[in-house]
């Protein structure tokens, strides 16, 4: 059936006097095999992202709200396929290294 799945997006990146901060992408549709009677997931859709931040001993200290990353064609809307690749933390911002479509 449906389910919801949270897997780490990218490897944890250190903040200095913070703990590790590490984006999580969040599935809650599969499309599933037709022929296969354990019915494996072969893809997911409808993704989003939250970041979390860990504490020293990795456990969570703090969830942000979801977002998602939209394409260019359909601005506003959530792409059914994006892949978070890299997470940069430099003193006050975040820097994301995504696609979209596996060609944007």
């Amino acid at each position: 059936g449906q389910g919801v799945r949270l897997v780490p997006a990218v490897a944890p990146v250190e903040v200095p006097g913070k703990g590790w901060l590490v984006v999580g992408a969040i599935s809650r549709g599969y499309a599933w095999e037709e022929d296969d009677a354990t019915q494996r997931p072969v893809w997911s859709h409808h993704i989003n992202h939250v970041f979390v931040l860990l504490d020293s001993s990795f456990q969570a200290k703090a969830v942000s709200p979801e977002f998602c990353i939209s394409g260019e064609t359909r601005p506003g809307h959530c792409e059914v396929v994006q892949a978070l690749s890299s997470l940069l933390v430099e003193e006050d911002r975040i820097v994301i290294g995504y696609g979209v479509n596996d060609c944007d």
